[in-house]
């Protein structure tokens, strides 16, 4: 039997779940775990553009090609770029509403039953005041590599005092999980939008950072971890993962590669 997990809303104001309008199946699906978990929530119904053009998306000013060239990554599909747009809208009527922090949830989220044995002491423990919170990712920048704690006593302050912003040992320190208290972590450089808790400040960087598309919908999440100065915990124990079963409605991802 599935625990209930309404000691969220300890955490959260709200929970919202980004969907598309055709993606009913996964509408059921996810209905049917936030009922065994005692979650009220509500759908975010996002853009759908995978039958969309890059030029339609780049001339209705959804998408900046020039920004993305910038970042040094190759062209978004447009499944990403819809999959931004939702986000981003889901993030920007937070930046504009009254819940003061809300959690956000894709439709192919699911549970990890193992880590529920950790849920009331993460909620005991949650610091009080924070800006973004993963609840679900990627496991992937867990620990900083010794080479990379090596370079950060040494060769990045060399070069970042010599003038290279791209070496500011802060911001390089803040791709990786870095401890906090026992079932909290300072947030990492994660892969997945899954499941992440914001408040109206970090809702507010989101929607401004991506009034024209440029970043994922995760990478977002990163750019503001790794240079907002905001406070971006996540939990040493996910709840949350992606269901795996089910194909992506994304599709190919060639920024993956």
């Amino acid at each position: 039997m599935i625990r209930s997990l309404e000691r969220l809303f300890e955490a959260v104001d709200n929970i919202v779940v980004v969907t598309i309008p055709s993606a009913t199946a996964r509408q059921k699906a996810v209905s049917e775990l936030m009922a065994a978990l005692k979650l009220p929530f509500e759908f975010h119904l996002g853009r759908d553009c995978r039958n969309a053009t890059l030029e339609e998306l780049i001339s209705q000013g959804d998408y900046d090609p020039v920004s993305r060239q910038r970042l040094g990554r190759p062209p978004m599909t447009p499944g990403e770029i819809g999959c931004a747009l939702s986000h981003r809208d889901a993030a920007r009527a937070i930046a504009n509403g009254t819940h003061r922090r809300v959690l956000i949830l894709e439709d192919d989220v699911i549970l990890i039953p193992d880590s529920l044995r950790h849920f009331d002491e993460s909620i005991d423990t949650m610091p009080a005041s924070w800006n973004l919170a993963y609840f679900g990712y990627a496991a992937m920048n867990l620990e900083t590599p010794l080479m990379t704690r090596i370079k950060l006593a040494s060769y990045y302050p060399l070069r970042h005092m010599l003038g290279s912003s791209a070496h500011d040992p802060r911001t390089i320190r803040r791709i990786f999980r870095r401890p906090l208290n026992s079932h909290w972590m300072k947030a990492g450089w994660f892969n997945n939008a899954i499941a992440y808790g914001i408040d109206r400040h970090a809702a507010k960087f989101i929607a401004d950072s991506q009034t024209s598309i440029s970043f994922e919908a995760d990478l977002i999440l990163n750019h503001l971890v790794r240079f907002s100065e905001m406070k971006s915990i996540c939990l040493r124990h996910p709840i949350f993962d992606q269901r795996l079963d089910i194909p992506s409605l994304i599709g190919a991802r060639p920024s993956w590669h």
